[in-house]
């Protein structure tokens, strides 16, 4: 089904329908149309409906190559200023992230042993930390238990490997043969 335009923007070019939805301020020049969840400006470029960030890039600096993204230098998602942009992948995007401190190596859920996550809950105001420890057994991921230490959670998981005679690596087992 084709797309119904309203007659008065028939006869517009994308470029300038493209600049009616930006408003150019002395540093970003922002998209003040249709948004995604995350900011990102969303343009009908006449066939489908792109990211108005990587349109501006396309038309005014050049083609974005197979497997690149178009990042923001000024960290804000409805910026179309072709001179914020540039181009990365997904290790420079996850870089870019962590140099501008929207992205953590140790996050909630990170854990030195293999089966154990960090989880984080908020009742009532109060917030709360446990571990827990989990298992794939034949491929089907199986809750072990909830647990108030990160060495609680990785013995249980361990019991749990040798129980099912899984071929895993033993968290503490490891540990206490390198010591």
């Amino acid at each position: 089904m084709a797309k119904v335009i309203p007659h008065f923007q028939r006869f517009k070019t994308a470029e300038e329908r493209f600049w009616e939805k930006v408003d150019k301020t002395a540093g970003c020049w922002v998209w003040t149309a249709t948004t995604n969840k995350k900011g990102y400006g969303r343009f009908w470029n006449g066939e489908r409906l792109v990211g108005a960030h990587r349109w501006a890039y396309e038309r005014y600096v050049g083609p974005v190559p197979e497997g690149h993204m178009v990042l923001h230098r000024c960290d804000n998602p409805p910026c179309v200023r072709p001179d914020h942009l540039f181009l990365g992948g997904a290790i420079a995007n996850a870089g870019d992230m962590m140099l501008k401190g929207r992205l953590s190596l140790c996050r909630v859920g990170a854990s030195q042993f293999a089966g154990v996550s960090l989880h984080r809950r908020t009742i009532n105001g109060r917030l709360y930390e446990y571990w827990r420890a989990r298992i794939s057994i034949n491929g089907k991921p199986t809750h072990i238990g909830t647990f108030a230490s990160e060495l609680e959670a990785a013995a249980a998981y361990d019991e749990a490997a040798v129980r099912h005679g899984l071929q895993r690596r033993a968290n503490l087992a490891e540990q206490e043969t390198s010591t």
